[in-house]
């Protein structure tokens, strides 16, 4: 009996297999992989990566971002003590001497910058703004980036407080602005800023080499003044001589 059993449990595996076969038109029994993660995917995990990790940062690319904050540097600000009047008496005076002193016709500051101020009625306080400018002739207006800032502020009514603020000025031309402004703001005459510009400025050319620069540009004009000279001996040699 137990092998007769046996031999059917073998005859009813072989059946199914048999059938199984038949089903799937006798191909091999298929085989399921594992899914890959797609392209998409992967973006999508490269994205939510913490900054950096995909590309590391290049020393290239560090000197770049360096020098970028070398030209952005923050702006330095600089309080104005022992400031005498009220605000709108301490902009009247840092307004004239700004325009007599850096704009002056020649002034140090007229050909490449630009003088803009605002300020409020007195009855408003006298709150005032004076904000130098780079020139852009390239622009139609041609007030470019602001480079200094001079603010004034009421603190009473016969009181304000002033501050400047360097942008983009160079040091030495911001630290002379700001001499005259902490004078002006104490309504003490000053004038530093242009011996400052004029020593940073390269020497005047000597008056030999300015005649000579001068020759060069006009030589036309030395050839027209010789002429009437030729023309006058042409003159005199053809004309008739009295016996």
């Amino acid at each position: 009996m137990a092998k007769g059993s046996a031999s059917k449990v073998v005859i009813a595996l072989l059946s199914v297999a048999t059938a199984g076969c038949a089903g799937s038109g006798g191909q091999s029994p298929s085989f399921t992989l594992p899914s890959l993660p797609s392209v998409g995917a992967l973006q999508l995990s490269s994205e939510n990566a913490p900054d950096g990790a995909p590309d590391a940062p290049t020393s290239s690319g560090s000197a770049t971002a360096a020098n970028a904050l070398d030209e952005h540097k923050a702006p330095v600000t600089t309080p104005i003590s022992g400031s005498v009047g009220s605000a709108t008496a301490i902009y009247s005076r840092v307004a004239s001497g700004a325009m007599s002193c850096w704009f002056a016709v020649g002034g140090p500051f007229k050909s490449e910058y630009i003088y803009h101020a605002s300020a409020d009625a007195p009855s408003r306080g006298g709150k005032a703004a004076i904000a130098i400018h780079r020139r852009d002739p390239t622009q139609p207006n041609p007030r470019g980036a602001k480079v200094y800032l001079i603010d004034i502020t009421p603190s009473g009514d016969d009181s304000a407080n002033v501050t400047t603020e360097n942008r983009k000025m160079p040091d030495a031309f911001a630290s002379a602005m700001t001499e005259d402004v902490r004078h002006w703001a104490q309504d003490e005459p000053s004038c530093t800023t242009p011996s400052v510009v004029a020593a940073a400025r390269p020497p005047a050319a000597p008056a030999s080499e300015k005649a000579t620069a001068d020759v060069a540009k006009h030589p036309k004009t030395k050839a027209a003044k010789k002429k009437p000279k030729v023309k006058a001996a042409e003159a005199t040699a053809n004309a008739p001589h009295s016996n």
